[in-house]
Parts: structure tokens; sequence; C-alpha cells
């Protein structure tokens, strides 16, 4: 098998992966977490949700989709991918940080005072689109779009509480169809003793 080959064959297996919607059930229970946590300000919900929601795409795998299609362990280029997503984003987060508390006023910290939401907007719905592009899932994009607007809107539409929980609730019900196309598309098939 020529390498370019193998590539495609472990990027088709790879996007297999994504389509159990378990990914997208838990960005949509994230979204809906930080919405509550928002709404009823109540920190600790968001940690809650976090914590439990982490085990949602463990759990859910490990139940549906590896009894379906096996488990393979890919390269680590694809993780590291989203490491740096990550990282980036983390960074972003400490940058933004500093630059609130040094009590300074700058024209940077001026202007992110008065656009926090559509620099909040940007940074989660830049992180999405980021990962649609590093993973090539498509539909991230799509979550990307609705967390942007979800936010940066917040101002003239709704509230960032309830935009944010009307957000989760649609990419969490997008992971239960994709869940539902998935489990009706791979049959556990049962292996035939001798």
């Amino acid at each position: 098998m020529v390498d370019g080959e193998l590539k495609t064959l472990e990027r088709n297996l790879f996007l297999k992966y994504f389509e159990d919607g378990f990914w997208d059930m838990y960005i949509g229970l994230i979204m809906f977490s930080f919405g509550l946590t928002i709404l009823f300000d109540l920190g600790y919900l968001a940690c809650i949700f976090a914590s439990l929601g982490v085990m949602v795409p463990s759990i859910g795998k490990s139940k549906f989709t590896y009894p379906r299609m096996g488990y393979i362990k890919f390269r680590k280029t694809k993780k590291r991918n989203i490491s740096f997503i990550l990282f980036g984003v983390m960074l972003l987060g400490v940058v933004l940080f500093f630059f609130f508390a040094s009590g300074r006023e700058t024209p940077v910290t001026g202007f992110l005072q008065k656009n926090i939401l559509f620099v909040i907007a940007l940074v989660w719905g830049g992180a999405l689109g980021l990962a649609a592009a590093f993973l090539r899932v498509n539909r991230y994009f799509i979550y990307a779009v609705l967390v942007f607007l979800g936010v940066s809107l917040a101002n003239w539409f709704g509230s960032l509480g309830i935009n944010l929980i009307v957000v989760g609730v649609l990419i969490f019900v997008v992971g239960g169809i994709i869940l539902k196309k998935f489990i009706r598309n791979n049959p556990i098939i049962p292996i035939e003793s001798e």
C-alpha cells in the first residue's frame, strides 16, 4: 500500500470516529453548562457539567462506538493539533486576564472592555473553527458560527446565558441525531463461534 493511500485510509478511519456524535454532545453540554452558570450565577455548575461531560465521549465510545467499529490507536499528530488549539486558547485567556488584571487603562484594555462579548465570541468560535479545520469535521464550523453568534449578539438579542443554553441544546440535539444515525448505520455484528 502506498503511503498516500495509507494516510487516506487512516484519515477516513479517524473521521469515522467522529460520526458517533459523542464529541458533539460534549460540546453542547459545555455550552449549556456555561449558559446555566451565567444565567443563575452559580460558578460551580460549569465545573460539574464539564467534569461529567468528559465522561460522555469516553463512556459513549466504549458502549456504542468500539463494539461497532473496534478500537484503533491513531498516530499522535491529530492529538498534537488539538493540543495546540487548546494551548492557544488557554494562552489567549491568560494574556486577556493579565490585560484586565494590570489595572492600567490602555487602548487595548479599553477596547476589550467595550467589546468583551465579541472577544469571547471570537475566542470560543475561533477555537471551534480551528478544531473543525484541523480535524476536518465540517459540522464543527457550523457550531463555531452558532457559538460566535450566540455570544456576540447577546447584547442585542436574548442574554448571554439564554443564548448559550440554546446553542448548547442545539448542538447536543444534533449530536443525538448523529448518534442515532450512527447506531442505525453501524449495527453490532455478532461474532460467530466456531
